[in-house]
C-alpha cells in the first residue's frame, strides 16, 4: 500500500497484524529527484510493478513498486499536479495540472520522451483520472462537476457524462472488469453532506 502525505510518499508491506512500512519514498525537499509536498495522487499499475505519484512541487514520479527504488522522475513541469493515472500496458502514465491546462501523457519508460498535451482536453482543474482497462475510454473528473471521456490514443473527446452535483468529482475508481465507475465529492453550497454514485459503463447483455 502506499500513500501520500503533505509532505512524503509511504510505501506499506500489509499482512495478517496489519502490516508495516517499508520506506519512506521522498520527502518535501524539493533538492531530491522528486519532492513531494502537498501529494494528492499515487496508484499503482495494474499489474502492480509501477507506482506513480504527482505533487504540488510541480513533480510527477515513477517507483518498481516491489524495490521502492524511484525509476525516473519529472519535475519541470509548469504547475501544481493532483491527479495521475497509467495508461493500459503501462504505455505512459496521464495527469492532470492544478492551474487550467487540461491532461498531459507520458511515456516514463522512455527516458528523453517529452510531455504531450492532449490538445482535445479542456483546460480545466483536474481532480481526479482514471483508465479504462480497454484503452479506448479516458474519464477524468473536474472541478465543474461535469464528468469527461477521451480516447488517449486518437486525442479526441468521446462525450460527458451527465452533471453528478453542482460540485466538482473530487475521487473515482473503475472496477477491474472496466463495466462500473464509482464517484465520490461534495455537494452544493447550499447542501449538507457528500455522494456515492456507481456508473455502468457496459450494458448488460439484454439492455
Amino acid at each position: 500500500m502506499a500513500v501520500g502525505t503533505s509532505n512524503s510518499i509511504d510505501l506499506y508491506e500489509l499482512n495478517a497484524k496489519g502490516g508495516r512500512r517499508i520506506s519512506e519514498l521522498t520527502d518535501d525537499d524539493a533538492r531530491r529527484d522528486m519532492p513531494a509536498y502537498m501529494v494528492h495522487c499515487v496508484t499503482f499499475s495494474a499489474d502492480s510493478r509501477w507506482l506513480t505519484a504527482t505533487s504540488w512541487s510541480k513533480a510527477v514520479g515513477v517507483w518498481d513498486a516491489k524495490t521502492g527504488n524511484l525509476h525516473i522522475a519529472r519535475k519541470d513541469l509548469v504547475h501544481s499536479l493532483m491527479s495521475v493515472a497509467f495508461l493500459p500496458g503501462n504505455a505512459g502514465v496521464i495527469f492532470g495540472e492544478h492551474n487550467e491546462e487540461g491532461l498531459f501523457v507520458w511515456d516514463f519508460q522512455q527516458p528523453d520522451s517529452e510531455v504531450r498535451s492532449l490538445s482535445s482536453s479542456r483546460k480545466r482543474n483536474v481532480r481526479s483520472i482514471i483508465v479504462t482497462n480497454h484503452g479506448i475510454a479516458f474519464v477524468n473528473g473536474e472541478w465543474d462537476g461535469i464528468m469527461r471521456a477521451y480516447d488517449v490514443a486518437t486525442d479526441t473527446v468521446l462525450g460527458r457524462f451527465q452533471q453528478a452535483t453542482s460540485m466538482g468529482t473530487t475521487n473515482m475508481a473503475v472496477s477491474p472488469d472496466g463495466r462500473y465507475i464509482a464517484t465520490c465529492g461534495g455537494r452544493g453550497q447550499n447542501e449538507s453532506g457528500g455522494y456515492v454514485q456507481l456508473w455502468k459503463l457496459v450494458p448488460e447483455k439484454g439492455e
